[in-house]
């Protein structure tokens, strides 16, 4: 959306997919969901126009706030879902994600063009230019994390071998979707539908993609493996994959997190983003944590309704 001078006042791009209706719902209720899908995989699923996509995450709408006529822009942008979800019959429309500072400029502005708020997972991001050492990241935290980044990291820190060179074979590629697949069936603060194999292969083979695999020493196979996205100075830790036979005997998980940490230090980037879940664990890696907020367009609640009768 531009001015009479071609200047940009909104940008943005949007996809249509299918999403699970309980995306954001409690553990409690995805399992019962889930017990359905057993028997039908697409219950309470819903076409859905989203800013972004279901495999990308940040910001994905630009808004010139400094624009005299940013709101009209706005009305223009949503006017154009609007129509688009018509053509395709989609169930809503989902804008987002913006930080809790530009929330409270857009909420009022959201409202009166029918978009409600909605309070998305909060977001975990570490900044990597006020320390150079481990004991400088360390030394950064509150004592509590202080603590846990000792006894529950470090301390397993010399039971792993970690590589950052990426899978070449396709047997390599299948172990680390395999594990993918470990977290994906077991997600519980967010239920989403798999990633096709096809996907790790393009990360495996392009450049701006990054892999950290941690190994148990003595062990072939790695127990753990994160795909990152790096742009620019950030680093975007994506998807994790993990060996749950591990998990809790070497803390594979929190290791990985760590390992993220140094990986993103050692490649020069000034911030890495690890995602949403998990807040109290990233917290123990120097994280800090920032609310997000979307915006919601319902054109059917039937969906809805139903889930919140499972409640």
């Amino acid at each position: 959306i531009t001015d009479s001078h071609d200047n940009a006042v909104v940008s943005g791009y949007y996809t249509l997919s299918v999403l699970k209706d309980d995306m954001l719902a409690s553990a409690e209720i995805t399992q019962k969901v889930e017990a359905q899908r057993k028997e039908d995989p697409y219950f309470l699923t819903s076409k859905v126009l989203m800013t972004g996509s279901p495999f990308t995450k940040g910001r994905c709408v630009y808004i010139n706030y400094d624009h005299p006529q940013w709101k009209e822009g706005l009305g223009l942008f949503v006017k154009q879902l609007q129509d688009h979800c018509s053509q395709v019959e989609a169930a809503r429309i989902l804008v987002r994600e913006f930080s809790s500072t530009e929330n409270k400029q857009l909420k009022t502005a959201m409202l009166e063009l029918g978009l409600v708020e909605q309070k998305l997972l909060n977001n975990c991001e570490v900044s990597l230019h006020n320390w150079n050492t481990t004991e400088e990241l360390m030394n950064s935290m509150k004592s509590k994390y202080r603590y846990s980044f000792k006894k529950e990291i470090l301390r397993y820190t010399d039971d792993f071998i970690v590589s950052s060179e990426k899978p070449k074979s396709q047997e390599e590629i299948e172990h680390c979707y395999q594990l993918f697949n470990n977290v994906n069936q077991r997600g519980a603060e967010l239920s989403m539908f798999g990633l096709p194999r096809s996907l790790f292969e393009a990360m495996c083979h392009h450049s701006e993609y990054d892999v950290i695999r941690l190994y148990i020493k003595g062990n072939n196979s790695p127990v753990a493996v994160m795909f990152s996205h790096v742009n620019r100075a950030i680093y975007n830790a994506l998807i994790i994959g993990l060996d749950y036979d591990y998990v809790k005997s070497n803390n594979t998980y929190k290791q990985m997190l760590y390992q993220t940490v140094l990986r993103a230090k050692a490649l020069k980037c000034e911030h890495l983003d690890l995602a949403f879940t998990a807040d109290m664990e990233k917290k123990k890696v120097g994280a800090t944590i920032h609310e997000h907020y979307g915006y919601v367009l319902e054109v059917d609640h039937l969906n809805f309704a139903v889930l919140d009768n499972l409640d």
